[in-house]
């Protein structure tokens, strides 16, 4: 029996505890650390660690969930982290994943000259990942190792820095038991069978998905390290599953959209660009359209009631629209009070680009409604025209990331917004201690507004008893 022990260490602290161990006895072990972590070591940390006996694990950045980016990307992923490691004099023939493998990557790791890939995973058995014509050998590292069974095959055994040397000298004092690396042991032995991968599977959050994939997809050939490396971040199991909470799912909306501005940046574009792109953003067999300017990302689905999905400030690296739980906002909002909310089903009916931003005009299929749709720097102007009576409340509903907030009426006094409020007038004003917004409109309106995790949201709101034209603006900026 052959025991691979299996160390990631996650702070500089750990790496020098390592390093220390290796200084006064000889350490085999694989060693799965992110190529940034390494870069920040003290030098002389580094210098042992590469004179050890250790293996060390690539693409250890943040065990990416892989099978949901594109292949460029991991093409690029490995490559950058490849790179680093031998800037530092490292080298290490092991990928490391967590999460669903896809399906191209056995032929990824070997064009990365990857010898094996370790993932986690309850099951202890080695086996192979095969895709065509490609195949390569897979260890699975676990908790815990059956250091009684027989036979000559390799079990990895995750453990930590405080818990390795214990660990070395008890497998050292089993009979028939000894200490190997996944490259060390393939040089003896073949790995044949497959790899039991369904406990690696997954479910992230449909909404940081979606905008992963569209980040990655977005990537030049050979995109700079700091972008792959927040997309790394952002991608990790961890970070991306649905059960992850609200403040890790806000660490990955800041990780992707300070990604998605570097990109932007990297074009060397003008402050006053903009780009429109009408696709099925959420792969939901709708058409939606796509907003990019210089300091703000929207995505609007018509076929939902102008259903915000996307709502970020790219100066900040923060997400606006967004509460964790919260459903998305809506551009058209129609309720009578009584009964469950409508959802009006709108279409593109035009776009216009221009120094200021997009205009986009949206309208129901009996032409009852239009909705006239400005997005610039951090704001949403509405128009609705209305051709006939609704005898409903109609105006824009949206969860806003305020953090704790306060409302003023009309410059009237303050007022905590800890339960819900309704209130009317033409300016309102919401100081969040994340960031502030200012809701303004020439004709008087209702905004009705309750709390939520993370912040708020609001309905500014009209009853819609005759034709018309109802005006609003939804303005966020910083905390004042």
């Amino acid at each position: 029996m052959h025991i691979c022990l299996f160390v990631r260490p996650t702070s500089v602290a750990e790496l020098a505890e390592l390093a220390a161990l290796t200084s006064r006895r000889a350490v085999v072990a694989a060693v799965a650390a992110p190529a940034a972590l390494l870069e920040a070591a003290e030098p002389e940390v580094i210098e042992q660690l590469a004179a050890s006996d250790i293996e060390w694990v690539r693409s250890a950045r943040t065990a990416p969930a892989l099978a949901l980016l594109p292949d460029e990307f991991l093409q690029s992923a490995l490559a950058v982290e490849s790179d680093r490691y031998q800037e530092l004099g490292l080298h290490g023939d092991a990928l490391y994943f967590e999460g669903p493998p896809s399906r191209s990557l056995p032929r990824i790791a070997a064009e990365g000259d990857i010898s094996c890939v370790i993932t986690r995973s309850d099951q202890t058995d080695s086996g192979v990942l095969v895709d065509l014509d490609m195949v390569i050998p897979c260890f699975g590292a676990a908790a815990a190792a059956d250091l009684s069974r027989p036979g000559d095959e390799l079990q990895l055994w995750e453990t930590t820095v405080e818990d390795l040397e214990a660990r070395i000298d008890h497998i050292g004092s089993l009979r028939g038991r000894d200490l190997s690396t996944p490259t060390r042991f393939l040089e003896h032995h073949s790995v044949t069978g497959a790899f039991p991968v369904q406990g690696l599977s997954f479910e992230p959050d449909p909404l940081l998905e979606r905008k992963l994939v569209r980040i990655a997809t977005r990537l030049h050939r050979r995109p700079a390290a700091e972008v792959v490396n927040l997309i790394l971040e952002a991608a990790s199991v961890e970070n991306l599953a649905s059960s992850a909470g609200a403040e890790r799912h806000a660490s990955v909306h800041s990780a992707l959209i300070t990604a998605r501005a570097a990109i932007d940046n990297s074009r060397r574009r003008s402050d006053d660009w903009a780009r429109v792109t009408r696709l099925d953003w959420d792969a939901d067999g709708r058409e939606e359209v796509q907003v990019e300017l210089k300091t703000s990302s929207f995505v609007i689905d018509p076929t939902a009631g102008g259903a915000v999905l996307v709502f970020d400030d790219k100066s900040e690296g923060t997400p606006i629209a967004w509460l964790e739980s919260e459903p998305p906002g809506l551009l058209f909002h129609m309720h009578d009070g009584e009964e469950l909310p409508e959802t009006t089903e709108l279409t593109i009916d035009g776009i216009e680009e221009s120094r200021e931003g997009i205009t986009i005009t949206l309208t129901d299929a009996i032409g009852w409604v239009s909705v006239v749709v400005g997005l610039s720097d951090r704001a949403i102007d509405l128009e609705y025209h209305l051709t006939g009576a609704a005898e409903r409340r109609i105006g824009p509903e949206l969860p806003l990331r305020l953090g704790d907030t306060r409302l003023r009426v009309d410059g009237g006094e303050w007022m905590p917004v800890d339960q819900p409020i309704a209130a009317s007038g033409h300016r309102f004003r919401l100081e969040g201690s994340l960031r502030d917004a200012l809701i303004t409109s020439m004709l008087p309106t209702d905004l009705f507004v309750r709390p939520s995790d993370g912040g708020v949201v609001i309905w500014p709101n009209w009853y819609a008893a005759a034709p018309g034209t109802l005006p609003i603006r939804i303005d966020l900026r910083r905390p004042s």
